[in-house]
């Protein structure tokens, strides 16, 4: 992988490195799985932002659930961190505080421009 794209997602709260590691240095699949991550998780944050407002808190936790294991995967800390704060709150029967929902909300579309911006350095 491009040095200049590694600093970039570094920048960007993405453990480049971590993350590789877990897909054996294979950089092509670790890029291909970062660009399909915006497509894959709208649908789970779209779904977590509708169970949300019906008060379906279990089907929240699925969703925010979803975007917490990839986001963990591949090793976008911070958000992983927002999710797993929104999800725990979930599983004890909770809806996320106001805190736990924006920053859930900050991190995960910021990870989707960074996501976006790799076009500009390919």
């Amino acid at each position: 992988m491009d040095e200049q794209i590694k600093q970039y997602l570094t920048e960007r709260h993405i453990d480049v490195e971590k993350g590789l590691s877990m897909l054996s240095g294979n950089d092509a699949l670790y890029l291909r799985l970062l660009k399909i991550f915006p497509e894959d998780s709208r649908t789970h944050y779209a779904a977590y932002l509708e169970a949300l407002e019906k008060g379906d808190l279990p089907a929240a936790q699925r969703s925010s659930h979803a975007i917490k294991g990839t986001s963990g995967s591949l090793r976008m800390g911070p958000l992983f961190l927002a999710c797993t704060e929104v999800n725990d709150a979930l599983k004890n029967g909770s809806p996320p505080s106001p805190e736990q929902f924006a920053a859930f909300d900050e991190e995960y579309k910021f990870i989707l421009d960074a996501i976006a911006g790799l076009e500009n350095l390919e």
